[in-house]
């Protein structure tokens, strides 16, 4: 009795830890002559966080003179645009992220493509990420 007991208590717990572990992730990317972009977008979160990760694919030293880059994204109907002002401080990286929060009650489905807009230096690209 006390092993079927046991038996039932561990089954019960892997049940649980599986189900409360799921944590649905969404992958989207894509990329244009300049950039690459990725955004993962966790389903399961209350506030369907998006991690949004774009990447210079050029050399570091062209970005020196940046001073201000910006991106924008739309997911739906709902969208935002991020602004990274550098005013003269030496780009050290490549890779710019954000984290993006949902604070709606609704959460957006997930789409078939994903439209992501960079400008920096006075050029302007569109990333179409599926």
């Amino acid at each position: 009795m006390k092993k079927a007991l046991g038996l039932m208590i561990t089954v019960f717990m892997f049940l649980f830890t599986v189900g409360c572990s799921s944590n649905e992730e969404v992958a989207y990317s894509g990329e244009s002559e300049h950039w690459e972009v990725e955004l993962g977008i966790n389903e399961d979160s209350p506030s369907n966080y998006k991690e949004l990760v774009i990447l210079y694919k050029g050399e570091l030293s062209d970005l020196k003179s940046l001073e201000k880059l910006e991106y924008s994204y739309k997911i739906g109907s709902s969208g935002g645009t991020i602004t990274q002002s550098f005013d003269g401080t030496t780009i050290e990286k490549k890779r710019f992220s954000t984290t993006i929060s949902n604070n709606d009650d609704e959460i957006e489905p997930v789409q078939d493509t994903i439209e992501v807009t960079v400008q920096w230096l006075g050029k302007k690209e569109s990333i179409q990420l599926k």
